[in-house]
């Protein structure tokens, strides 16, 4: 009976002791994330080696501790740490896309390839492992794969056109270097735990704590588990008021920042939180952090496919970020200053494009993301070298002393350049430069609504009209309207599908095209007809058709017609109209618009 009584009490001593080891990791877990959010990187690591010492099952743990060893450049480490997240969960993509940037930063990108895959087949929605996977085709030298991924990506995340994830560095950093996952990966979309703005601060920085430098690596190994006089750290007290908790409490007090942080931590430490990922789309949303927003609610998305308001908040924050996302040119905000050749253009200058090409269509002007071919003198049959033009609009030949303002220019125009650029150094080269583009990538629309192939286009021209566009992308049964967004302008614009002249439309560079049903229209008739009243518009309705819907014109009168129209400014405007001339084909017979007015005259 003893013996029985000592084996329960051995159970029950094993059951507390793993309990409270648990408890305690969740403290050290919490830890690490508060002081990954506050940027003391090493501190972190302690508390998240801790967390994974007291419960090796703590994938969560594993990732964000993977998180801060890429912050602090600590690659090989990261790649530990990602890969032991991935083994206690197959399904994490977030995990499987840090560990392919982490792989991707020590070189090995067919490793890379392979994780950004794994988390592309596992969630195929999620835009930046496409673009992360162009990457890694990139650099294997696998160009049409690359491709195709970046096509994928863009047609996702339109934005990344102009706002794309920054891409693998040539080199592996320093392991002592700073901020290189974030200089790799968009931080909050992938829900890690370093404020973006960490990796700004110099690693020599003092800091106010007495804590070590954040970011330089440990002279020797951290210990992963207490000392032996430390008593392990007990468990969060049940009623101690939760992350997420704190970020609602925030949030409702008009403190949106501090919401950030609080619902931040959060998902670091519960990345199956759909909730704390809307809670911080709200939140950023509620700073105009369109970027940010969109990317937490695109994880809620994630996490809850069959939640309808994170998608309409998500649709919200998506429109938004359009709307401020700047197109994909260059600016004069992002030249740079640079001493110029003689005869050349200034290496940052943006160069000029004008906005009154005679024919839109049959013109194309460079942009940030295309692929040029660039066939120097002398080079005969060889195949062409291929440049990127780099986003801030530059062509960076390594025959030029200084790169190239190349942006706004046409192809034709970006030869010229270059070869006067190339004549301060080989006379008369400049008549003999070749330039084409082999990648269109900067000319991103968006279509969407009421067709079979929704998402982004790119076009080949400056301007394409709209029923290109529309056939293209293959309109559903019951469209019957396009709506086009000028990204230019702002300006909405309903065009009728069957209207042949509003077809011709041009839709151009960052335009949103958006089909969907016709809405009921109407005319208004009055006056001296049979029916008097509201009559549906359609596409090319005439005036006299209009009154044969109204029953025709009264016997005693009907001679005249005023027509009122409002104008764009809300003004209206009349025109009269005899109906004898128009019957005997004096007049044209007018075509109305939805919403005119006619008064048949007694």
């Amino acid at each position: 009976m003893k013996k029985i009584v000592l084996l329960i009490l051995i159970a029950c001593a094993a059951a507390f002791n793993v309990k409270a080891g648990q408890g305690g990791a969740e403290v050290y877990a919490r830890d690490g994330a508060r002081f990954a959010l506050e940027g003391r990187l090493s501190e972190a690591a302690q508390a998240f080696e801790q967390a994974v010492a007291l419960d090796p099952s703590n994938g969560n743990a594993f990732y964000a501790l993977g998180n801060v060893y890429a912050e602090m450049g600590r690659w090989a480490d990261a790649v530990n740490a990602y890969y032991k997240a991935v083994s206690l969960n197959k399904q994490d993509v977030e995990a499987l896309n840090n560990l392919g940037i982490a792989l991707g930063m020590r070189g090995q990108h067919t490793q890379a390839t392979s994780a950004f895959q794994r988390a592309i087949k596992i969630y195929p929605k999620w835009a930046e492992p496409y673009y992360h996977l162009g990457e890694s085709r990139r650099a294997l030298g696998q160009e049409e794969e690359a491709r195709e991924a970046f096509e994928r990506a863009l047609r996702l995340r339109p934005d990344y056109a102009a706002r794309p994830p920054r891409p693998f560095a040539k080199a592996a950093p320093a392991p002592a270097a700073a901020g290189g996952v974030l200089n790799a990966m968009r931080a909050v979309n992938l829900g890690d735990n370093v404020p973006e703005r960490v990796a700004a601060t110099p690693a020599t920085a003092p800091r106010p704590s007495p804590t070590p430098s954040t970011n330089a690596a440990p002279a020797a190994p951290v210990e992963v588990t207490p000392r032996a006089n430390e008593a392990p750290r007990p468990a969060a007290p049940v009623d101690a008021e939760s992350p997420y908790d704190l970020g609602v409490r925030e949030a409702r007090a008009g403190r949106h920042r501090e919401a950030v942080t609080a619902f931040r931590q959060a998902v670091a430490l519960d990345r199956g939180n759909a909730s704390a990922y809307r809670a911080l789309g709200d939140s950023y949303a509620a700073l105009e952090d369109w970027g940010e927003s969109v990317d937490a609610y695109e994880q809620a998305a994630r996490l809850a496919p069959d939640d309808a308001e994170t998608y309409q908040r998500l649709g919200r924050a998506y429109a938004k970020l359009r709307e401020t996302t700047p197109a994909p040119s260059a600016t004069s905000d992002t030249t740079v200053a640079a001493p110029q050749p003689k005869a050349a253009a200034p290496a940052g200058a943006v160069a000029s494009a004008p906005t009154n090409d005679p024919d839109p269509t049959a013109v194309y002007r460079v942009g940030p993301g295309d692929v040029l071919d660039v066939r120097l003198p002398g080079a005969g049959a060889r195949r062409a070298a291929t440049y990127e033009v780099t986003p801030t609009g530059l062509l960076d030949h390594p025959a030029l002393k200084e790169p190239l303002a190349v942006a706004g220019l046409t192809p034709e125009e970006v030869g010229a350049r270059l070869g006067s650029a190339l004549g301060l150094r080989a006379p008369g080269a400049g008549k003999e430069v070749a330039v084409g583009v082999s990648e269109y990538r900067s000319h991103a629309i968006i279509v969407g609504g009421m067709v079979k192939d929704a998402g982004t286009k790119i076009l080949q021209r400056e301007g394409v009209p709209l029923y290109v566009i529309v056939a293209y992308a293959q309109p559903l049964p019951g469209a019957g309207q396009a709506v086009v967004v000028s990204h230019a302008t702002g300006r909405e614009t309903d065009v009728d599908l069957s209207d042949s002249e509003g077809m011709k439309t041009l839709v151009r560079q960052g335009d949103v095209v958006t089909l969907r049903a016709l809405p009921r229209q109407f005319v208004y008739v009055a006056g001296a007809v049979r029916e008097p009243g509201q009559r549906e518009f359609h596409a090319g309705l005439t005036l006299t058709q209009a009154l044969l819907a109204a029953g025709g014109v009264t016997s005693s009168g009907g001679a005249v017609v005023n027509v009122t129209r409002q104008a764009a400014d809300g003004r209206l405007s009349t025109t009269r109209y005899v109906l004898a001339e128009i019957k005997s084909g004096k007049t044209p017979d007018p075509v109305l618009r939805p919403g005119d007015r006619l008064e048949v005259l007694r």
